[in-house]
């Protein structure tokens, strides 16, 4: 039997999974592989209103997934969380059914 995963590991994946239980998060996430981008440019990328991508920015940020700053009117977010870019790796691998 394989070595259990530590239950640190575990709450923290369940957490980082609930945040991520929405595509619009994971498209976020994935345009956020690329580096910093301020909320218009993630706006665009995902092609919804400011206040719907503010909210899910919110969400990902309150919840310690993303980091941001303010740069005079503009706000730049960053991934935070480094167990994102191994769920991401998880996605892309899975095969279709």
């Amino acid at each position: 039997m394989e070595k259990q995963i530590d239950i640190n590991k575990v709450i923290t994946a369940s957490r980082t999974l609930k945040v991520l239980a929405h595509p619009i998060r994971i498209k976020i996430v994935e345009y956020l592989e690329e580096g910093e981008k301020n909320v218009g440019a993630i706006q665009d990328y995902i092609g919804l209103e400011q206040a719907v991508t503010s909210q899910h920015l919110k969400l990902m940020f309150t919840k310690g997934l993303l980091k941001r700053r303010r740069e005079g009117n503009f706000i730049y977010y960053s991934i935070h969380n480094e167990i994102l870019e191994g769920i991401l790796h998880c996605i892309r691998d899975c095969k279709n059914p």
